[in-house]
């Protein structure tokens, strides 16, 4: 016969065997002893006849079957022949020095079953507690194996994660840095823009202060000059009135040169205050009376003001200025010659966006004592001279 036809044989009797073994297996586990014996006799049989008995699979294999045969019989309570086997396979374990763990438990499991068949009870418990013992330091083993196993990958992936968020905190530090880049530039450009725009305000602001300064002083230039030339003319018509003969003639100079020294007086309160080309009625109503009320001669004379704040414009308070002169005028001219206790009031109120100016003196005249009140617009009523209230109205107007 050919070698390689001995060696097809071989496995096939060795898979034929293998099939009978594990069905044995079976057997015994559902205990159907009788069926299983004939099998494990058959597996014993060929690994006996094999030739290449010293090979250490062909020991393992029939060390496991002189164990099951042991388990078997002492199933069937054939305890001599369960014990021949049984050294049999403690035998062939201890001289090869086979190294397989499942195997030495069954046998500390069958060795266990057969000393309780046989009564001796502490054997059967000494030899259970090698088997409890063998079956768990081999699933210790295998924990330990399965955990160094399992503990790879893990190890791995752990690695591998640590890695990626190593990776995505580097990621997120360089973008935080390129905002943070992006920021100082913006910052630093904003600044530069604010600088440069300060500068131009500032500039801007130096020439507007310039060209204000300039205007004041212009402002100021002329309106100086108006009150040289009003003072120029209030000098020829007093030199003029020192040459009239007519006493009527220089009382009527003499009265315009007080109109003239009062719109003086009235552009030097406008255009020397803080606020240029405004005056405050409630400072400049009391200068102009007592001016007036000087220029007569009736200077001791205290009026009784009731002055509100208010502010006008230029072009209003010229024509109101020369009314009030005009009034206090009469009432030195009318009311208070021969007067034992002259007295002047003077009102000055707002209200809705209209101020009355109210002037009164407690001489006695036509209709007693004398009173003119003014609102804007329009005149109430009016001094005792016709010329007077020529005067007022055509200035309230």
């Amino acid at each position: 016969m050919l070698p390689g036809r001995n060696n097809a044989n071989n496995v096939a009797a060795s898979a034929i065997t293998n099939i009978r073994i594990s069905r044995a297996g079976l057997l015994l586990d559902r205990q159907n002893v009788q069926r299983a014996i004939p099998l494990l006799q058959y597996a014993l049989a060929v690994y006996e006849a094999d030739t290449n008995r010293q090979n250490r699979a062909t020991l393992h294999n029939l060390t496991a079957v002189h164990t099951q045969l042991a388990a078997a019989y002492a199933r069937l309570n054939q305890l001599p022949t369960a014990r021949q086997h049984l050294l049999t396979a403690q035998e062939m374990f201890k001289k090869h020095q086979l190294v397989a763990s499942d195997l030495a438990i069954t046998m500390a499991y069958t060795s266990a079953r057969w000393h309780q068949k046989m009564g001796q009870w502490q054997a059967a418990f000494s030899q259970l507690s090698i088997a409890d013992s063998m079956r768990q330091a081999v699933l210790t083993t295998e924990q330990r194996t399965t955990i160094a196993r399992l503990n790879v990958p893990y190890e791995t992936e752990k690695r591998e994660n640590l890695l990626k968020t190593q990776q995505a905190k580097i990621a997120l530090q360089q973008r935080e840095l390129q905002e943070q880049q992006r920021y100082t530039s913006a910052t630093w450009g904003l600044f530069g823009l604010a600088v440069v725009i300060g500068i131009v305000f500032f500039r801007l602001n130096r020439q507007n202060q310039r060209l204000s300064q300039t205007n004041d002083m212009l402002v100021r230039e002329q309106s100086h000059r108006i009150e040289n030339h009003l003072q120029i003319v209030t000098s020829l018509l007093s030199l003029r009135a020192n040459t009239l003969t007519d006493a009527q003639a220089r009382q009527a100079v003499d009265e315009i040169q007080t109109q003239i020294q009062m719109i003086a007086l009235l552009h030097r309160r406008l255009y020397d205050g803080e606020r240029l080309v405004e005056i405050g009625l409630h400072q400049f109503i009391p200068e102009t009376v007592g001016a007036v009320l000087s220029a007569y001669q009736y200077a001791h004379i205290r009026p009784d003001y009731r002055l509100d704040t208010i502010r006008l414009h230029a072009d209003q308070a010229t024509p109101l200025v020369l009314i009030l002169a005009e009034v206090v005028t009469n009432a030195c001219k009318y009311a208070f010659p021969d007067h034992p206790a002259p007295q002047l009031w003077v009102r000055c109120e707002q209200q809705n966006g209209v101020f009355t100016l109210s002037v009164q003196d407690n001489g006695l005249g036509a209709g007693g004592i004398g009173r003119v009140s003014i609102r804007q617009p329009g005149v109430g009523t009016l001094p005792r001279n016709l010329l007077g209230k020529k005067l007022i109205k055509t200035l309230a107007k």
